[in-house]
């Protein structure tokens, strides 16, 4: 990329970044739910789709960026988003919830064994506690 003027040879070019795609010498960022994990590109056929159900902020340098959309999780332990619809007892309202992230967003009167489990369970003497508190 030629972001200055006056350039001697191709040595003094900057590589278009991660996350942008290249045209003359101007850098464009990928658009949202995409990514681009190399420098260098010229055509917006570098900018990669996020795996199914996630999105990511236009400008995205790896797949890394793309994070599960609302209302989904992500159950995957790498980097790269897997993402499956929140279980019945969480409310992921918000892009990035993980399996980690899901007890933060679990719905009164539902448990879970650990961090790592996403067997979200009814406890399960919750309506009787919802009808000692009417009386």
């Amino acid at each position: 990329m030629g972001d200055r003027t006056g350039l001697g040879d191709a040595s003094e070019c900057t590589p278009c970044y991660r996350g942008f795609w290249c045209s003359a010498g101007q850098a464009i960022a990928c658009p949202g739910d995409t990514y681009n994990e190399m420098e260098g590109k010229f055509n917006q056929g570098a900018c990669k789709p996020c795996p199914e159900f996630s999105v990511s902020l236009p400008g995205a340098p790896g797949m890394a960026h793309c994070v599960c959309r609302a209302d989904y999780y992500n159950t995957n332990s790498s980097e790269y988003p897997r993402c499956a619809p929140c279980p019945r007892g969480t409310d992921c309202t918000s892009n990035g919830t993980t399996t980690a992230t899901l007890q933060a967003v679990m719905e009164p009167g539902y448990y879970r064994h650990s961090h790592r489990s996403a067997e979200i369970r009814r406890c399960p003497d919750y309506r009787a506690n919802q009808v000692r508190l009417r009386l």
